[in-house]
């Protein structure tokens, strides 16, 4: 196990810039169209944060771990089905909002119905709170033996190359399968893992990072994200965190500005609620890019001050703002 777990400012500086890229990317932003990558960024960051966490503890309170993590995301999340339930078929949000959407939504299967092919609710975005449940779920299970093993480092990397090339051979076939498996898009949640079994120093890290991330970004077409933009997404970022984590770079101290990091504070619940205000308000574009972000921000500002902060501060044996997401 390795060493103390600490918060660190310009991690939610950076969730705060992945979170409104995925905004805009949904609000159709002419200037966002990878937008979408955003959410390669934030699996990054989990898996980072997540294994950071569990290797700081002398041994993984299973109970405590799994109970913190349902604090932290599934009251919001209950609001939120509620809200799209009860509004989508009096505003004729998208397809209306049916039991069984809110069921896979609640149940963090989205990404599986999504992988089976369905499509086009005010709670699809739910699919990637989906991935990183199933993730925090299973990781302290195997983080242990990880931890033992004799090179931890070479065992995340070739899992991580097998994810990232069957997503390649898959997405030949079938890009939004390739994009949605659960499988094939863990591999962030993968590489964010190996960062904290390596020992990065060189500055130049995050200037690569933020070159790869760019390259990533500029491939827009689904076929060709699911083969390569995530990759270089993927990589970018944890070079990224790397950086923002060994460094005292001009990254980290870009990324830590208080509205940056404010906002990232309350990313988790910007994301729950823009997807249901892009369905909402999809017939008027430019209003769009305008109303949702504005008001994703001023919801979630209340969500987390009337609704999460009143259920993840209740276990002091793993700070909240380690869980931040």
């Amino acid at each position: 196990m390795a060493g103390t777990a600490k918060y660190t400012p310009a991690l939610d500086g950076l969730r705060a810039l992945s979170a409104f890229a995925v905004v805009l990317f949904h609000c159709h932003h002419p200037y966002f169209s990878a937008g979408d990558r955003g959410v390669d960024v934030f699996f990054v960051l989990s898996g980072f944060l997540i294994t950071r966490i569990l290797l700081s503890q002398e041994k993984i309170d299973l109970r405590a771990f799994w109970s913190a993590r349902i604090r932290r995301l599934v009251p919001a999340l209950l609001v939120v089905a509620a809200a799209c339930l009860i509004a989508a078929p009096i505003f004729a949000i998208g397809e209306a909002v049916t039991l069984r959407e809110t069921v896979y939504a609640l149940s963090y299967t989205m990404n599986f119905a999504m992988a089976a092919g369905h499509r086009s609710n005010p709670l699809l975005h739910t699919w990637s709170l989906a991935q990183e449940m199933q993730f925090y779920l299973l990781w302290p299970l195997l983080v242990p033996a990880l931890a033992r093993a004799k090179h931890p480092r070479a065992i995340l990397l070739l899992v991580w190359l097998l994810m990232t090339s069957a997503r390649t051979v898959i997405a030949s076939f079938d890009g939004h399968f390739a994009y949605c498996s659960p499988l094939m898009h863990a591999s962030g949640l993968i590489l964010g893992a190996l960062i904290c079994f390596c020992r990065p120093s060189p500055k130049l890290l995050g200037l690569s990072g933020m070159g790869l991330i760019g390259a990533g970004l500029a491939i827009g077409d689904s076929q060709a994200a699911a083969s390569y933009g995530i990759a270089l997404t993927e990589i970018g970022a944890a070079l990224l965190i790397a950086d923002i984590v060994a460094n005292a770079s001009i990254n980290k101290r870009i990324l830590s500005a208080p509205l940056l990091v404010g906002v990232g504070r309350i990313s988790y619940g910007i994301y729950l609620w823009h997807f249901p205000l892009v369905m909402l308000l999809d017939p008027f574009p430019w209003a769009k890019i305008v109303v949702v972000p504005l008001a994703s921000v001023l919801l979630a500002w209340v969500s987390d001050r009337f609704i999460e902060s009143q259920f993840r501060n209740r276990d002091r044996r793993i700070p909240a703002e380690k869980f931040s997401n």
